[in-house]
């Protein structure tokens, strides 16, 4: 499926495919929704305009057919912010040459007015594709007196209205612009509340985005943002941590292990986790010492060592601090509700 577009208008994109396979789409105001005929695949596409140049495209679907959409005119091309949640899109503009987004890759982009864009979205794979695009010739007027707060390279993108230079840059989106795009894809409100809520989270994700170009800047070992590959990676800590809680692994190993940055690690496993790794760590041994306890098996001595405690009376103390009795109290008092 081969489809060529004359205007950067998000909508002409669901009008276009909706000829082209003789169907029908819904208009809610200035949100345009195509769902998918059988012939061409499964899900929907939506498009919907917001006010000062910003518009919004999402790919939620499964084709059975590669599907191509080439821009062709002589309108300033908009500045473009991609992002693949789920399968892979394939980007193509002038000198920037070709490029793929994976899952949880996203791309700053822009071409120059006089060359073609293209984009090649797979056939048979589940995709999840939000495209932001910025009218910046319009966009401007509303952000001009905060262009010196930017990151000098993604002011000088916003003020060059005429298209004159093109720009490419690509990364693992952050965590938090992870969440920003679920909320908006999950969005069940309907009609002005919706467009409100859709409007507020697609600025939302902007300003994340110039953070994290911001934060993209420094140096790999500097870089604080959390990116959804690193929630992989703090997960994979965290099996880690507790994987043999006798000899758990401290935090520089950990971090090593995991493949993060140590600084990373830890301000990451609070976000995801709610609780920083020694206490969770804590946290862990002592659910596991409760269940122990209750099998009867085991004395104090020994469930202390199988949790990672050398010390009884240390393992004893912490038990209190958390649960408010000793650990042999806490045994009797449990047996006793069981059996009264």
């Amino acid at each position: 499926m081969e489809f060529v577009l004359s205007s950067y208008h998000s909508q002409e994109v669901v009008q276009k495919i909706a000829g082209i396979a003789s169907v029908d789409y819904n208009i809610d105001c200035d949100e345009a929704i195509l769902k998918l005929p059988e012939k061409m695949g499964e899900g929907e596409i939506r498009a919907v305009h917001f006010n000062d140049g910003v518009k919004l495209l999402t790919f939620n679907c499964t084709l059975y057919e590669m599907m191509s959409i080439e821009y062709e005119n002589s309108e300033c091309v908009p500045l473009r912010l991609i992002y693949c949640s789920l399968g892979e899109v394939v980007h193509s503009m002038g000198e920037n040459g070709q490029y793929q987004l994976n899952t949880y890759m996203g791309s700053i982009a822009c071409a120059k007015c006089d060359e073609v864009e293209r984009f090649r979205f797979p056939s048979n794979i589940p995709l999840l594709i939000t495209i932001i695009q910025i009218d910046r010739a319009k966009y401007i007027n509303k952000i001009e007196c905060n262009l010196p707060d930017l990151p000098e390279q993604f002011s000088k993108l916003l003020s060059d209205v005429d298209g004159e230079v093109s720009f490419l840059h690509q990364s693992n989106y952050s965590y938090v612009i992870s969440e920003s795009l679920d909320t908006m894809n999950q969005c069940e409100h309907t009609g002005m509340v919706r467009r409100i809520f859709l409007e507020s989270k697609t600025l939302e994700v902007l300003s994340m985005q110039i953070n994290q170009y911001d934060d993209d800047m420094n140096f790999e070992g500097k870089r604080v943002l959390l990116k959804q590959y690193d929630v992989d990676k703090i997960v994979k800590a965290r099996d880690i941590l507790v994987e043999d809680i006798q000899d758990s692994p401290k935090i520089t190993d950990l971090a090593r292990l995991a493949g993060i940055n140590q600084q990373k690690l830890k301000q990451g496993f609070k976000l995801v986790f709610g609780t920083t790794i020694n206490r969770y760590l804590r946290n862990y041994r002592m659910s596991k010492a409760k269940i122990l306890l209750l099998e009867g098996s085991f004395n104090i001595g020994e469930i202390s060592e199988k949790v990672g405690y050398s010390n009884a009376s240390h393992f004893s103390k912490c038990f209190k601090e958390k649960y408010g009795v000793q650990p042999k109290e806490y045994a009797k008092k449990v047996m006793t509700e069981i059996t009264t």
